[in-house]
């Protein structure tokens, strides 16, 4: 184990974040001044240095290197897709509008009839967003500051939980029956959403009053997540109602291609075999490669407790549990039509694997990273 260099959070920034800003740059010139042979070429070392920098570089708030890593890791296989792999897989050149690049940043909250980016074979040929006001958006159009109280909610319940967690060590939640260490996990969860939703009503916020006018159209605009507690499957819950920020990235570089592959080579000779595996390994692909990102993830933050293959196992876990509800609600009509039942399943199923997600968290206390927010609890009471 290598020991990581301690810089300062200006610093932290600036070394992830300008890869960043090249790549942005170099991916959205046109084709005619810069070649997609010297694109490549130049984008090599950015996306090495996106990967590189968080093992390696650190502050001392573990939030951003947390957050940091993520954006770096997520960024790597995103920019990896737009300039090595769909030009490669598709035939196109390298080259995706600003536009477009907005609108894949915004998916998380933002409703778009095209909102992922593609490569195409010129820089004329670019998926755009439909505008708001064409038909097809309802013009349910309120004040941004609606989102205020919202906003404050969602703090409450994170601050909360937050809260809640820091009277707690990682010897006493080890000591949990194995039903508190779920209901522990659920909270956990509850925490995540918390601070994504947020996050994410954040933006929606800043960017309708600043660019919108001030104005919050709920056709195009959404919550991060669709209500995931209340999700009847697996499928339903990673597929719709967990938050889809990553979704364009899954589906152009893993989902869509290992879909085609199969398509091609199996349909033809083996219809049935092919009907078959042309979702269930495009899923297992998508998760797979989650579980290495946040495996990533955990060695990057918590390198000092990290314990391989628990985050590969979970997601891989997921895939599987999908692919089997998948087999059981099509050929079992009791269980299909049951809400109950599939609750009763996807609970189930939670409970036996989400302790393998938790872990390497409970271990480095990351709870503790909570001392990083500023307490609206604080402030109610101090008033």
């Amino acid at each position: 184990m290598w020991s990581k260099t301690l810089v300062s959070f200006p610093t932290y920034t600036f070394l992830l974040f300008t890869p960043l800003t090249l790549l942005i740059q170099l991916v959205s010139t046109s084709t005619a001044r810069i070649s997609s042979r010297t694109k490549r070429f130049l984008a090599f070392p950015l996306l090495l240095s996106l990967i590189l920098i968080p093992p390696n570089f650190y502050c001392d708030l573990f939030l951003f290197n947390f957050t940091y890593a993520s954006v770096g890791i997520v960024v790597f296989f995103r920019y990896f897709d737009l300039f090595f792999f769909s030009p490669w897989f598709y035939n196109t050149e390298v080259y995706t509008s600003l536009e477009a690049i907005k609108n894949d940043a915004l998916l998380i909250v933002r409703n778009l009839t095209t909102s992922k980016i593609t490569s195409t074979k010129s820089s004329d040929q670019v998926e755009t967003a439909r505008p708001p006001t064409q038909k097809g958006f309802a013009p349910h159009i309120v004040s941004s500051f609606v989102l205020v109280p919202v906003i404050l909610a969602w703090h409450l319940i994170h601050d909360a939980i937050g809260r809640y967690c820091m009277t707690l060590t990682a010897e006493k939640v080890f000591r949990f029956s194995q039903v508190e260490y779920f209901l522990f996990g659920l909270l956990s969860c509850l925490y995540i959403q918390a601070s994504i939703e947020f996050s994410a009503l954040l933006i929606s916020f800043w960017w309708t009053l600043l660019f919108n006018g001030g104005r919050y159209d709920t056709r195009e605009w959404h919550s991060a997540f669709d209500n995931p507690w209340i999700s009847t499957s697996l499928s339903e819950l990673w597929s719709r109602r967990w938050h889809q920020a990553f979704r364009s990235m899954w589906v152009s570089l893993v989902f869509k291609p290992l879909r085609i592959l199969i398509q091609s080579k199996l349909k033809k000779d083996f219809p049935r075999l092919a009907q078959v595996l042309e979702l269930t390994i495009p899923t297992l692909g998508v998760f797979v490669i989650s579980g290495i990102i946040h495996e990533y993830l955990a060695y990057v933050a918590m390198y000092h407790t990290w314990t391989p293959g628990h985050q590969l196992f979970f997601f891989t876990m997921q895939a599987l549990g999908m692919i089997v509800e998948r087999f059981f609600f099509q050929n079992y009509l009791l269980i299909k039509e049951s809400h109950l039942l599939r609750r009763i399943w996807g609970l189930g199923y939670i409970y036996f694997t989400l302790p393998y997600f938790l872990r390497c968290f409970v271990e480095v206390e990351s709870w503790n990273v909570h001392k990083e927010f500023p307490s609206l609890i604080k402030i109610i009471f101090a008033i």
